[in-house]
């Protein structure tokens, strides 16, 4: 991957905002999850696999990663990596797929 700074990863992302996110989460968390049906605003996520990976493996117990689609989205300043960009939605997720399962 080419590096481009991250400002103009954002600006040119704002342009084209991604409709899916992947999120890494803990055990304890994903069955929060499951047993209320939702993910809870603000749901964040990354707009690409291998930048959630990075940050998963980054960060501790992050042994689940989800894929949602995402309607409303804005950019988080503070979480970006080589690989993608991360963002954030004010809408709950109800419905995701399961794309990794470390626990």
């Amino acid at each position: 991957m080419e590096h481009t700074p991250w400002p103009n990863r954002v600006i040119n992302a704002l342009n084209n905002p991604p409709k899916k996110l992947y999120h890494a989460t803990t055990v304890g968390k994903f069955e929060k999850y499951e047993n209320s049906g939702m993910i809870y605003p603000p749901v964040r996520g990354f707009d690409t696999l291998e930048g959630v990976q990075e940050w998963a493996r980054l960060v501790n117990s992050r042994t689940i990663i989800l894929e949602f689609e995402v309607e409303v989205v804005q950019a988080l300043p503070d979480h970006h990596n080589k690989y993608g960009l991360a963002w954030w939605s004010p809408k709950p997720v109800t419905e995701w797929k399961v794309i990794e399962n470390a626990k």
